[in-house]
């Protein structure tokens, strides 16, 4: 199933929710990263994050 830059954006906010509250310095790194690459899909989709998060 291909996600529109969307819905990449919204798992990547999720993940970053996540690793804010992660104990684990590598746990929390590795979210980020995760994050990182749904950002990256979701450039590739042509669509940019909006400027503000809820």
């Amino acid at each position: 199933m291909q996600r529109t830059g969307q819905e990449c954006f919204g798992e990547a906010k999720k993940l970053i929710a996540e690793a804010v509250s992660e104990p684990d310095d590598a746990r929390r790194a590795a979210l980020l990263v995760m994050a990182d690459h749904w950002v990256a899909l979701q450039a590739a989709r042509g669509q940019r994050p909006p400027l503000a998060v809820n």
